[in-house]
């Protein structure tokens, strides 16, 4: 685990079809808190909370490495030059009560995921939207933009088709 310390975001970066990263708070020697399917041992089955906004999550303590699954992970504290960080025994203190007690958290794909997860435990702040919700919100805003455009553009030749056959059609 290098350069990981208690308190530090872990960003874990996972490849594949739909390339995303995953989420969670150092507390100790590889290990960390992140959140995880209420039914399942790994996040990795998160995705289908994309197909089940009602779907609890649960933070849950487990080996970094494990969760990692092969995946190369790194601490990313990237708000520290912006927000203050809490104590380090208090951030890792923090995260463990969420394990510890009997919390679920409502999780929302742009608002309430797991970096927003690390971000709460780490700072304590609710305003901060993070870089995964930046970037579902710019992927939605452009992929509506262009579904928006293509709908015009279809409309817009469906209608030059239709003129075209009338001005063919007629005998002036």
């Amino acid at each position: 685990m290098a350069n990981i310390e208690i308190g530090d975001m872990v960003k874990i970066h996972r490849s594949g079809p739909v390339p995303y990263t995953h989420w969670g708070i150092c507390v100790g020697d590889d290990e960390m808190v992140h959140l995880s399917p209420n039914n399942s041992e790994n996040e990795l089955d998160s995705l289908s909370l994309c197909l089940d906004p009602d779907m609890q999550v649960v933070p849950k303590r487990q080996r970094i490495s494990g969760v990692a699954h092969n995946c190369s992970y790194s601490a990313d504290n990237y708000l520290d030059g912006e927000l203050a960080p809490r104590s380090k025994a208090d951030i890792a203190e923090f995260a463990l009560s969420y394990v510890k007690g009997d919390r679920n958290w409502k999780y929302n794909l742009v608002l309430r995921n797991c970096e927003k997860f690390a971000i709460w435990c780490r700072y304590r702040v609710d305003n901060c939207i993070g870089r995964q919700a930046e970037t579902g919100i710019t992927v939605g805003v452009i992929g509506g933009a262009l579904l928006v455009a293509g709908v015009g553009a279809l409309i817009g030749h469906s209608v030059n088709k239709s003129k075209e056959n009338k001005e063919k059609e007629s005998p002036y």
